[in-house]
């Protein structure tokens, strides 16, 4: 009988033990934002050379360099506007046609330095 009632006393001391509540209000501590891992460089060049691969009339010739291009862009979006950076990009490139600059500009933004197409949409 002294197992039952020493069960009976645990089964009690839960049963009536109040359950902790959490105040929303309350401040949370020391809570951290967790943010994706950022892919790998050679990710990043393949997804932008399969992004550019998509341009129409688009012709890779060697893909390491058209990455160099795309982080040069980034580079280059830094220091300037939109439309500087597609004009320098038809400069230096006098095959490319404004619709092919305007689209590698994009890609390398997509892909290089997201945080330039904030700027780009306002």
């Amino acid at each position: 009988m002294g197992r039952h009632l020493v069960a009976l006393a645990a089964v009690w001391a839960i049963w009536t033990a109040a359950p902790a509540a959490a105040d929303p209000g309350a401040d949370p501590g020391d809570v951290q934002t967790l943010r994706p891992p950022r892919p790998s460089a050679a990710a990043l060049d393949a997804e932008f050379t399969a992004l550019v691969m998509q341009i129409p009339g688009m012709h890779l010739v060697n893909a390491t360099i058209t990455d160099q291009g795309g982080r040069t862009v980034c580079k280059y979006l830094d220091s300037h506007n939109l439309a500087d950076t597609e004009a320098a990009l038809l400069g230096d490139n006098p095959s490319f046609t404004p619709a092919e600059a305007s689209a590698f500009v994009s890609d390398a933004m997509q892909v290089y330095c997201p945080t330039h197409i904030r700027q780009v949409i306002g």
